[in-house]
């Protein structure tokens, strides 16, 4: 039997060990520059219909006419401003939330059940409500990057939370020893907190980030359709309206790509907020 060695991860034997950050990136530029050729050579070709998909170059060219008319940058702040104040906004109510209910048994009977009703109400159906108590301008597109982070937050550290405390889930039987040892060696509440659950908890918090930034971003292509003149909703919307089908696709890939940098961004800063994780 081959020995597994002590200084690596048992499951690299079996999975090997993950690309680096580099080589992910080359594996993605490398799936792009097989997918769109194909994807030209459909379109001309008539394999695909034009009307419907429009052609690659077509769309760089209205990518490239946004960068060079400024449009791109002038949208871009517009949809960052209506993602960004909400996530940090939801993640500093959502995240303390989750673990308040959860140190609480009687809140938590009661918020166990709440949160699954809240987490299987549709995001648009609460946008279109905000819509009627808002307005159409942009407090219900914050309103609801807001209502997503501080549920997916709350959702994530609670349940999370109530496992470590209680040990519910055998991959938490370790940490809940850890907790009850350290409970036996006196330290205090606030302790407790500080050191030891709030670290063992902050995984979720990027867990709920990178949830949250994708659905934002995506819901803002249905956002940004009504009382607003910028933002690439706002394109998709405008491209919906003149028949402009490589529009709509531009805008379709900058909001993949905000949501992208997004990622990254928080990947970045997860890597640094928990470098004892390494």
């Amino acid at each position: 039997m081959r020995k597994i060695s002590s200084y690596r991860h048992p499951i690299t034997w079996v999975v090997g060990d993950a690309p680096s950050s580099s080589v992910s990136w080359l594996y993605l530029f490398l799936l792009f520059t097989v997918l769109f050729p194909l994807w030209e050579v459909f379109v001309r070709f008539e394999v695909a219909d034009f009307s419907l998909f429009s052609l690659p170059s077509h769309i760089a060219t209205t990518l490239w006419q946004l960068v060079t008319s400024g449009e791109l940058v002038e949208h871009g702040i517009a949809s960052a401003k209506r993602v960004l104040p909400g996530l940090l906004i939801g993640t500093a109510v959502g995240f303390p939330l989750g673990i308040g209910l959860a140190l609480f048994p009687h809140l938590a009977s009661v918020s166990e059940k709440v949160m699954a009703l809240l987490y299987a109400t549709s995001k648009l159906s609460v946008f279109y409500v905000f819509i009627i108590w808002m307005g159409i301008y942009e407090a219900p597109k914050l309103g609801i990057t807001i209502w997503i982070t501080v549920l997916f937050q709350t959702t994530l550290s609670f349940f999370r939370c109530r496992a470590l405390l209680y040990g519910r889930e055998n991959i938490d039987k370790g940490m809940h020893e850890m907790i009850l040892m350290a409970i036996n060696m006196g330290v205090s509440r606030w302790q407790l907190y500080r050191d030891i659950l709030v670290p063992l908890l902050l995984p979720q918090l990027f867990f709920g980030l990178f949830l949250s930034s994708s659905i934002s971003w995506s819901l803002l292509a249905l956002t940004e359709q009504t009382g607003t003149m910028r933002g690439f909703g706002f394109l998709i919307q405008e491209g919906h309206e003149m028949v402009e089908i490589e529009l709509i696709f531009a805008a379709t890939i900058l909001l993949a790509c905000c949501n992208l940098l997004s990622w990254g961004v928080i990947r970045l800063i997860e890597k640094q907020v928990l470098h004892w994780r390494q």
